[in-house]
């Protein structure tokens, strides 16, 4: 699940005006997709963790879900809210009614997706694990607030994905489901299951109906896992061949 800056539609340099003239706030302000791209996703997450330094953490999850709700995707012209996919929430509602727990473990800011994980996917937000930058607590006679540190704590992605799993689970996934190749070392631990997990990859390819992007997607690429695919033991799942209907 990809994450954006929940700001309440403010202008970024009128959030954070210390940083608008430094880079690579600069490159944000101007929107510049390619160069955007180019920071890599760890660098966007510190940015995102930078901008909402200080801020309360119960605040932060107010605008995460407003921002969901409410922000429509440039391409798409819909509500990011109405861009969750319906057969990933079919798979997980199938499995939730044969008692398995499901799991988000994804690069995202883990608060951000908590505050739309339920409404989204049906999946509670103890069951999120993702990036995550540091908290300060700060007291006072009307009690206590946590509030976000621009410091990263964990970025959750590629190896650190599996970290996580052992770290808050503590049990190997049967089943696991990627759409990068920053997914594979999660998608090969669930592959070492006692019972042989089962790996899928999603494939975005189709242009009509959501996007298509792969090997040129520089902020999650998608090369390796289709190269070297079934040699993997990777199950592919082609959004334009598999899915008859993209959204929910």
């Amino acid at each position: 699940m990809e994450t954006g800056s929940p700001h309440g539609g403010r202008p970024l340099a009128a959030v954070t005006p210390a940083l608008g003239d430094r880079e690579p706030f600069t490159k944000l302000m101007a929107r510049d997709m390619h160069q955007i791209e180019g920071l890599g996703r760890r660098r966007l997450y510190e940015v995102m963790a930078a901008v909402h330094a200080g801020e309360d953490a119960a605040t932060f999850r107010s605008l995460a879900r407003a921002w969901v709700e409410t922000t429509p995707n440039p391409e798409l012209i819909l509500p990011i809210a109405r861009l969750a996919y319906l057969p990933q929430k079919e798979l997980i509602a199938c499995l939730h009614r044969r008692a398995f727990r499901c799991f988000i473990v994804s690069a995202g800011d883990t608060a951000f997706i908590q505050a739309v994980s339920q409404s989204l996917y049906g999946i509670p937000p103890e069951r999120v694990i993702g990036s995550a930058c540091g908290l300060s607590l700060r007291t006072a006679a009307g009690g206590a607030r946590l509030l976000r540190q621009a410091e990263v704590q964990r970025f959750n992605s590629g190896e650190a994905k599996v970290e996580s799993i052992e770290r808050q689970i503590g049990q190997r996934p049967v089943l696991a489901f990627g759409a990068s190749d920053a997914d594979l070392a999660m998608l090969a631990y669930a592959q070492e299951a006692t019972s042989r997990g089962l790996a899928l990859m999603l494939h975005h390819d189709d242009a009509v109906g959501e996007a298509a992007y792969d090997r040129e997607y520089r902020l999650a690429p998608l090369a390796e896992g289709l190269v070297r695919g079934k040699e993997l033991g990777l199950v592919q799942v082609s959004m334009k061949q598999d899915w008859k209907t993209i959204f929910a």
